[in-house]
């Protein structure tokens, strides 16, 4: 199920940026010579007019090849050279725009619809609605408190007879007590339950935590969604732009972070989202369509804002950069790109465990 979801959620994802570049080429009069979901070898290909529509067999991509990319139809007046530069640079920048929309129009709903947080992190106002105030939980798979028989979704009543305010709160008793086990109690359906849970400890003495987090279900009215989605979608740029400037500085110091993830270590974090809810697996999509508009603007070879950068020093300039020059930075940036992302699924292998997963499926 979850790889099926990162799979599905990849598609959408790329669909909807590669459908922007396809769709502002088309409105400033640059034509289309194919609009590719995946990369080769081609799976299924259909032609209408000028553009051959392709089904490719490794979904991890997509792309649109525009008129005028290569030397023997730069000429032409529909072409990508031709046109100028405030077409160019629209046309490259709207796949990272849709990526935004998208985003904002998934937490957009969510908030109309409700969605679980942390009643740690909310700064409560007029238009905002609590749809309760009881303590929900969101359980982590494969964790103590989910082993013992607890679910997302479950109504935290107390532990060891303490009642809490926020999953800080919790995590700070969890990890102080002593004792080998917890007892729990929840409400589920209705029915008032108690289930002991016991409390694992690392070989330095450091206790592990349940593997559950205090939530209340948090609204909005549907009139104010469209900007309160907006702050959100704000708030979680931030915290990636942030990311990736984490990312730059530890690269410069010969590191890369450990919360750095490649392609493997998305499908892992999906397949565990997705136990989670619907819910859930919309926001961390909401997430991913964030980071992927925001990687692709960074000026780098081979993305988005790597070309629409060469575009403009060409204008500031008033000396285009030769075509062999932008293709040989793009190739170079393409190969840098693809062996940064062949370390990090090599360490997500490592990281994750993935081979012992496997190799238990056959036990």
């Amino acid at each position: 199920m979850g790889i099926i979801a990162f799979i599905l959620i990849l598609s959408i994802l790329v669909l909807i940026h590669e459908a922007g570049h396809f769709f502002a080429a088309r409105w400033s009069g640059v034509g289309v010579q194919e609009f590719g979901l995946g990369f080769p070898p081609r799976f299924l290909s259909i032609k209408r007019g000028e553009t051959l529509y392709s089904l490719n067999a490794i979904p991890f991509g997509g792309f649109v090849r525009l008129i005028g990319e290569d030397e023997v139809e730069s000429q032409r007046p529909d072409s990508f050279p031709h046109a100028k530069y405030g077409r160019q640079a629209f046309i490259l920048t709207a796949g990272v725009l849709m990526n935004f929309i998208l985003a904002w129009a998934i937490m957009s709903t969510l908030l109309g619809i409700g969605v679980r947080v942390d009643p740690s992190t909310i700064k409560q106002n007029d238009w905002m609605q609590l749809s309760d105030q009881l303590q929900n939980i969101a359980v982590a798979p494969e964790g103590a408190a989910a082993n013992a028989g607890l679910r997302t979704g479950d109504v935290l009543v107390d532990i060891n007879g303490r009642e809490f305010s926020s999953t800080e709160d919790l995590i700070t008793y969890v990890t102080d007590q002593q004792y080998p086990e917890l007892t729990i109690a929840y409400e589920r359906d209705g029915q008032l339950n108690e289930v002991k849970v016991p409390v694992k400890e690392t070989e330095d003495g450091q206790r592990y935590g349940l593997g559950i987090m205090t939530t209340v279900t948090l609204r909005y009215p549907w009139s104010t969604v469209p900007w309160f989605g907006l702050t959100s979608v704000a708030d979680l740029s931030w915290m990636t732009i942030k990311g990736f400037g984490s990312l730059v500085g530890g690269l410069l110091q010969g590191q890369v972070s450990n919360d750095v993830t490649g392609p493997i270590g998305i499908a892992f974090l999906t397949n565990e989202v997705s136990k989670l809810g619907l819910s859930s697996l919309m926001q961390f999509a909401a997430v991913l369509s964030i980071s992927l508009a925001i990687l692709n603007i960074l000026p780098l070879p081979a993305l988005d804002g790597g070309r629409l950068m060469l575009r403009t020093v060409s204008v500031v300039s008033r000396r285009p950069v030769s075509r062999r020059v932008e293709a040989i930075i793009h190739t170079a940036g393409f190969y840098v790109l693809i062996i940064f992302l062949l370390y990090i699924s090599i360490r997500d292998v490592s990281r994750f465990n993935l081979a012992g997963r496997v190799m238990d499926l056959f036990r």
